[in-house]
């Protein structure tokens, strides 16, 4: 079976030229150009792998990581940050998430980006082995819970049904469908 890869950038270019790549190097990519969509398309789609820009429109690539960080029902998937930005603060932050992986700086030739997931992939368990400490990283979240901060916005797109376009390979990479 195919890696599941979900790609979230605001660049059109960009999804398009990840998506198109990996596609053709074996890997079953879906795009998303906003934070809301990611939301969505990471509990629909059920990626192995998150390729997050931090400068997401809708609510930013850190909303989507506090969001991934509260969502107890739905498995962590390992995350690969890219952005442009360098400033040691957005990497302290992004760092404090266990399930990210990687931080790379923009630009990432699109074999570079295949051979980052590779090795992740390599890296992560089984999900098989993978489901206690998912269910162990669920009940600390629950305990946790009152002290998280809610971002609204993006709760909301959680509580959506899944789309059957997000199963679909021909949404395009920008624009509203």
């Amino acid at each position: 079976m195919p890696t599941r890869v979900l790609i979230a950038d605001r660049d059109g270019s960009i999804l398009a030229a990840y998506r198109d790549f990996l596609s053709r190097t074996g890997f079953d990519v879906l795009t998303a150009p906003d934070g809301l969509k990611c939301i969505n398309a990471r509990r629909c789609f059920k990626p192995d792998v998150l390729i997050l820009e931090l400068d997401i429109p809708w609510g930013g690539g850190m909303g989507v990581l506090e969001v991934m960080h509260e969502q107890f029902d739905v498995p962590l998937v390992p995350v690969l940050v890219l952005t442009s930005r360098q400033d040691p603060e957005s990497l302290e932050g992004v760092t404090a998430f266990k399930m990210v992986n990687r931080y790379h700086v923009k630009p990432l030739a699109p074999d570079q980006l295949a051979k980052l997931i590779r090795t992740i992939e390599e890296e992560s368990l089984l999900p098989e082995e993978r489901r206690p400490a998912v269910l162990a990283e669920a009940a600390r979240r629950a305990r946790r819970r009152s002290h998280v901060r809610t971002h609204h916005a993006l709760l909301g797109a959680i509580a959506q049904p899944c789309s059957p376009r997000l199963s679909e390979k021909t949404e395009p990479a920008f624009g509203v469908p």
